[in-house]
């Protein structure tokens, strides 16, 4: 199949508000690098987007030292190691990206477990499934979004939480100290007696 030739599909129209601007594409194989940087140039055009394309983990973990990344498609082979060591390492650095695996036909049953590490998506190559990256691609982007914000949220409610708790606990021993001389009060007093005569019965 003659993947290079002219994509027939509009990628022009806008699919949605959300659109990464800086993509990493890692792909040693120079025909498929030319396809989907053709694809996702003409998606972005007009749009302040930057494509950077590499061959192997080693050129791609060098490009994420320098420089910050809002999605990468990385294919599983690679001449030096895999796509999921490429993000193993990226774990390891603790950066926050989606990602999507490409793997070859045959490839599918790793997708699938590999989706379950941490990839957002995967595609299986084909002319098709090139042709769609740009949908693929905005999709998997506003899940990883989604998720992001999703997980902020969890984040602050649980902070508000334990200010709500030490809030709590601070008025609770307000009600039973001397706000001035951080003695026990008179309601302290009153509240262990009820407490020891209850023991005593």
């Amino acid at each position: 199949v003659n993947w290079l030739r002219p994509v027939r599909r509009d990628v022009r129209r806008p699919m949605g508000e959300e659109r990464p601007s800086k993509i990493l594409v890692v792909e040693d194989s120079r025909d498929h690098a030319i396809l989907v940087r053709n694809v996702l140039s003409r998606w972005l055009k007009g749009k302040s987007a930057r494509i950077e394309t590499v061959s192997s983990v080693s050129e791609a973990l060098d490009q994420l030292s320098t420089c910050s990344f809002d999605f990468i498609l990385t294919d599983y082979r690679l001449p030096d190691k895999t796509g999921l060591d490429l993000l193993h390492e990226i774990k390891i650095r603790g950066l926050s990206v989606p990602i999507i695996l490409m793997t070859s036909a045959g490839d599918e049953e790793l997708a699938v477990s590999a989706l379950k590490g941490g990839f957002i998506d995967y595609i299986v190559k084909s002319e098709t499934a090139f042709n769609e990256l740009p949908r693929t691609i905005e999709s998997a982007y506003e899940r990883y979004l989604f998720q992001e914000r999703e997980k902020k949220l969890k984040m602050e409610l649980a902070d508000k939480n334990v200010q709500l708790s030490s809030a709590n606990q601070k008025l609770a021993e307000l009600s039973v100290r001397d706000e001035l001389t951080g003695l026990y009060n008179h309601r302290f007093f009153q509240e262990r007696m009820v407490e020891e005569f209850a023991r005593a019965t």
